[in-house]
């Protein structure tokens, strides 16, 4: 099995309100990641799964739950990228994971108004 062996610094996060606005972020930082490598299959896949997920989730749509089951962003992450060469692949694949999880986790816009704000992933 081939690892990806990509070490490029990436640039600090900002703090997110709420998906999908926070897709943005992980889908510049996987486009700098191929900058590198443009041609990785990993980081294709999972560029063309957090686009998948910003599309889903654009102007407010909620996913249904086949749309949300169907991503595999955190299987290629651990395969690929744990353990992470550097801190800032790590940080990158943790928010990646986030993004994913909260996707498949869906919460309506009614009970994500319930939630408390120390509840929240780290990318919100």
């Amino acid at each position: 099995m081939r690892r990806s062996t990509v070490q490029l610094p990436l640039s600090t996060a900002p703090q997110l309100a709420r998906p999908p606005r926070g897709v943005p972020v992980p889908i510049a930082r996987t486009f700098a990641l191929l900058e590198q490598a443009p041609n990785d299959p990993t980081l294709n896949s999972i560029l063309t799964q957090l686009d998948y997920i910003k599309r889903l989730t654009a102007g407010g749509r909620e996913p249904t739950l086949d749309e949300r089951t169907s991503t595999r962003i955190g299987v290629r992450l651990l395969r690929e990228f744990e353990p992470a060469q550097t801190d800032e692949i790590e940080d990158w694949a943790n928010v990646c994971g986030e993004v994913e999880a909260y996707f498949r986790d869906w919460l309506d816009d009614a009970t994500f108004q319930t939630i408390d704000e120390d509840d929240l992933p780290d990318f919100f």
